[in-house]
């Protein structure tokens, strides 16, 4: 956490850096939470890769409250962390408000119907979103079912992964309905 501690410090300092890349680096929640504070002030960080570092809810929160004012990031992965619904909840908080994320990699991070339920509200609102990953999570038929109706309205999602999730019958039925309808997913 010392370490995302001071590149947050550098972050805050360097108006430059377009693409941040902290893959595999045990940053945890502390760590989110200072990078967080960094991409407040830092409007010109167009991607954030934060997967794999042990992030959980309360690190996600903290990175939900900067999307809600950076309006420069495009593109955000925080694969295979652990932020689970709370987290998810955050964050579809967050991208309800903003417009610049086009990029959205929440795979791997033990989110259940709830989140996606979540998330897919967000969706709703959203229209800058275009690619989402949500593979290899625990989402059941009830948050496929929510994502279908979300993807039935926006029609700027081009791209979604829910592969490798516990999603049954009735959320396959309820996608397929949607992808028969909604144009934009390729």
């Amino acid at each position: 956490d010392d370490g995302a501690v001071a590149l947050a410090e550098a972050f805050t300092v360097n108006q430059a850096i377009e693409h941040v890349v902290l893959t595999y680096n045990r940053i945890g929640d502390d760590g989110a939470e200072a990078l967080a504070r960094a991409f407040e002030v830092n409007q010109v960080t167009k991607t954030v890769n934060l997967g794999y570092n042990d992030i959980r809810a309360a690190g996600a929160v903290a990175l939900a409250e900067t999307f809600k004012v950076n309006r420069v990031m495009t593109t955000v992965d925080l694969a295979s962390n652990s932020i689970g619904d709370d987290g998810a909840d955050a964050l579809a908080e967050a991208l309800k408000a903003n417009q610049s994320i086009k990029t959205v990699d929440l795979s791997s991070n033990e989110i259940g119907d709830a989140g996606a339920t979540a998330l897919a509200e967000a969706l709703k609102d959203n229209r800058a979103i275009e690619s989402t990953t949500l593979a290899s999570n625990e989402i059941g038929d009830a948050g496929a079912v929510a994502v279908a109706e979300a993807l039935k309205v926006n029609q700027s999602m081009t791209s979604i992964d829910l592969g490798g999730n516990e999603i049954g019958d009735v959320g396959a039925e309820a996608l397929a309905d949607t992808f028969k309808v909604n144009q934009a997913m390729k």
